[in-house]
Order: structure tokens, then C-alpha cells, then sequence
């Protein structure tokens, strides 16, 4: 009996040990190379050519996010420079951080299913406040949505 369980939880953590947190949840990433966002909901709207997607943290106290993507047709890679396509970390845009058109961030569509509706992304870059006196770096930043 103690080498079967003993088997069952070998096996538990060999298969859980290959496992990436962040697959859980529709939108992850990193803040300045420390603190992992997940998305505890992440609803994507298609709207006039662009998806809207707003999404809360699993962990209480954390900001908020929110992208606008108006150039995501394709498997490609696109700027989110607050022009074409939007990354929103924080309240409002008063006093969360952005990307903008002088600090360009990246997001690579690798999935793209306009029949499912489904996109597929990473993303990174720097972020900046609207003043520009602070901003954070994303990294390992991803998405998997299904959109409406």
C-alpha cells in the first residue's frame, strides 16, 4: 500500500513539475521582472474592427488591465503604441501606465481564428504613467482569448 502511494505522488509531481502556472489563466505576465499578473477573467469584445478586452487580477489589490487591438488580423507582430493598439496597466489612463508611440511595446499574434474567434498573443515592452516620470517593464506577458 505505501508503494502504490508513494507511485501516485511520484507520478503527481513528475506530471505537475511540466506544468506553467500562467496556462491556467487568459491573460499573464511579469511586472518588472518580479511579480506575476494572472487574470482571474479577461471578456474580449469585437467592436467596430477592434477588440476591447478588460481583465482583473486574481489577487486582490492589484490593477487592473485593459488592451484595444486594432491591428491583430494576422499571425504577426504588432506595436501597441496607443495609436493602432492599446495596453492599459491600471485605473485610467490618468494613473495607470501605457504603452506609447515614444515607448513602443510589442505583441506577437501567434493564433489567430476569426472563425472561433479565438486570438493567441505575447507581449512586452515598457509602460510609462501619463507624465512619464515613472513606468514598469512587462515581460512573459500572454493571452489566450476567445472573443465576442
Amino acid at each position: 500500500m505505501k508503494k502504490s502511494i508513494f507511485s501516485i505522488l511520484t507520478l503527481a509531481v513528475i506530471l505537475l513539475s511540466g506544468c506553467d502556472p500562467a496556462d491556467q489563466y487568459p491573460i499573464s505576465f511579469k511586472v518588472n521582472g518580479s511579480t506575476t499578473w494572472y487574470a482571474s477573467s479577461a471578456p474580449a469584445i469585437l467592436s467596430s474592427g477592434k477588440i476591447y478586452i478588460n481583465a482583473n487580477s486574481i489577487t486582490q489589490g492589484q490593477n487592473p488591465v485593459a488592451f484595444t487591438l486594432g491591428q491583430y488580423a494576422a499571425v504577426d507582430t504588432f506595436d501597441i503604441d496607443s495609436a493602432n493598439n492599446a495596453f492599459l496597466y491600471g485605473a485610467t489612463l490618468g494613473s495607470g501606465y501605457y504603452a506609447k508611440s515614444t515607448n513602443v511595446a510589442k505583441m506577437i499574434v501567434t493564433e489567430f481564428n476569426p472563425a472561433d474567434k479565438h486570438i493567441v498573443a505575447n507581449f512586452y515592452g515598457w509602460l510609462s504613467n501619463s507624465n512619464r516620470t515613472d513606468s514598469v517593464l512587462i515581460t512573459d506577458g500572454k493571452f489566450d482569448l476567445h472573443y465576442q
